[in-house]
Formats: structure tokens, sequence, C-alpha cells
């Protein structure tokens, strides 16, 4: 009689590792990790949750999807921020390649097999996505232009000059990052403080070394808005301004220079965008600008 055959599932290091950096929002990460289950590839990949300074359920939560899904890890980092989460995350990513989305986010089902292609068919060092917003309960009077991240180009290329990475959608190789020296950790949110460009610094560093910055609109990332009046879109791009401020100094003429003349462009564009937009959305399409060099001038 034949013993019978062990079988064992053997999956090989994996080629993309998805990171999610969550600080004290459970319900959040729990929802948003229930759509990963979707994910449709045969690429071999992993799942990092970086636990940031946690002191809900996150914990919990983490450990009940790694149970349910072995792709599924997750890593406590103590130190508060960001960017310090993310730091965490790419030096535990068993992959050479590590994609970045946030924990009220959630990929697209074939993002890992896109991904994939891009990375197998070009050399890849920093690439951007496309975030679209899945909030159907967002107020009527918010247009799509005030919270998604405009399309640079319509098809996979370089980043064109004076475009951005996107944040819940961006993606390096490890190599990269380490030349770069990780993320900075004055940037970037803070627990419950709103911060900003932790990504951007890690695109400015990364072009100041040679590095070519890509964008593929096709790198789908469903995200959810939380911005729901007024006042919370201004008092982000007031955290925007203060964010930049962090990066780069620049003169206190300057700035009260540039917030001068968008005050006068508030000013004579508020009529206006009210007509076209509403009150409410005219209103922040006008004093925008505003805010963030506010933020840069006293931030």
């Amino acid at each position: 009689m034949l013993a019978p055959k062990l079988v064992v599932r053997l999956e090989s290091k994996p080629k993309i590792s998805l990171i999610i950096c969550t600080h004290n929002r459970v319900h959040t990460l729990d929802y948003s990790l229930s759509f990963y289950e979707n994910i449709q590839t045969d690429i071999s990949y992993e799942i990092l949750i970086i636990l940031n300074a946690c002191t809900d359920n996150s914990l919990e939560v983490a450990k009940k999807h790694s149970s349910i899904n072995h792709r599924v890890k997750f890593f406590e980092e103590a130190k508060l921020g960001h960017s310090n989460a993310r730091n965490t995350g790419w030096t535990n990513a068993q992959a050479p390649f590590v994609f970045y989305m946030d924990d009220d986010a959630y990929p697209d089902p074939n993002l890992v097999n896109e991904l994939h292609t891009i990375i197998s068919s070009h050399k890849i060092d920093c690439i951007s996505g496309r975030t679209i917003y899945w909030d159907y309960q967002s107020p009527k009077w918010i247009p799509s232009d005030l919270v998604e991240v405009p399309i640079f180009t319509e098809s996979f290329g370089l980043l064109p000059k004076g475009g951005f990475i996107n944040g819940c959608a961006c993606g390096f190789t490890t190599e990269a990052l380490e030349k770069a020296g990780g993320f900075n950790p004055d940037v970037g949110m803070k627990g419950n403080t709103i911060g900003y460009y932790d990504e951007i610094y890690m695109q400015e560093m990364l072009q100041a070394l040679g590095f070519d910055i890509h964008y593929a609109p096709q790198l789908l990332v469903h995200h959810q808005s939380h911005q729901k009046t007024v006042i919370a879109f201004l008092k982000a791009h007031y955290a925007h301004g203060k964010s930049r401020k962090a990066l780069k100094t620049t003169p206190f003429i300057s700035n009260l220079y540039s917030i001068s003349i968008s005050m006068i462009k508030a000013s004579l564009l508020l009529i206006p965008n009210w007509i076209q937009n509403g009150i409410k959305a005219g209103t922040v399409k006008s004093y925008t600008g505003v805010f963030y060099y506010l933020g840069l001038l006293i931030g």
C-alpha cells in the first residue's frame, strides 16, 4: 500500500508588496481590507499592514485579516508619523517593488496585474497611479475636480513637468527608496495632525538623484472622500502649505507677496466662481490658494 503524498503549497517570493499605513482607524481599516480579497491575479504578492502607534483595536483587525488571507502580514511602528510607518513598510517588504495605499482605500481588482505588467516591461523606480472616489455619500455640492487627483497623461509614460506623485497610489523600488534615504519623518501625517508631502519629498529626492518618475492611469485605487465642508477643504490646503514649508523655506517677503496676489485673484474670481459652481464650491475654488500660502507663511 502506497503512503499518501503530502501536498504542500509553495509560493514564490512576492514580486510586489502592497503597503497600508494606519493610525487608529479600526473601522475604516477593516472595511477597506475586505476589498483586498477581490484582487484577481496569479502574480505572487503580499499585503503589509503597518500599525502606526495604534491604541485602538487595529491590531485585532490586522490579525483577523491575516488569518483569512495568507498574504496579509502586519508590523507595529511605535514612533508616530506616516513617514515612519512608510519606512517600516518598505524595510520589511519581501518584494523588490512596493506600492502604497491609504487605509481608507482599496486597489482595483486588476491593479496587481497592471502593475506587474509595467514593472516587468520597463525600468521603473517610481510610479504614480490614479484614485477614483467611491464615497457616494459625498454632498452634491462637491465637484469631482475638488477631490480627485488630476489625470496627468491618458496612458503610461513619464510624469509630465509639474505633475506630482499621488500619495494614495504610488510605487517604488526598495533600492530607490534606500538610495534616497527613506521618507522624511518631518513631513506627512502625524496621528490626527494633518500633514502632506511625504511622497512629494521622495519625488524630489529621487529626481535629484536622476531617477525617472512614471505615471500610469490604469493603476486604479478607490478612495473615500472625507472633506465634506468648505472649512475642511480650506484647512487641507492650509496644511499643504504648512507641510511644504517644512520641506523648503522661502523668504517671508516672497510668501507675503504670493498671498497678496492670491487674495486679489480670489476676490476677482469669487463671484464668477459662485455663478459657475455655486456658493460653497465657488468659495473653495477661489480661496484654496490663499489658504495654501497662509500655511506657507505662518504654518
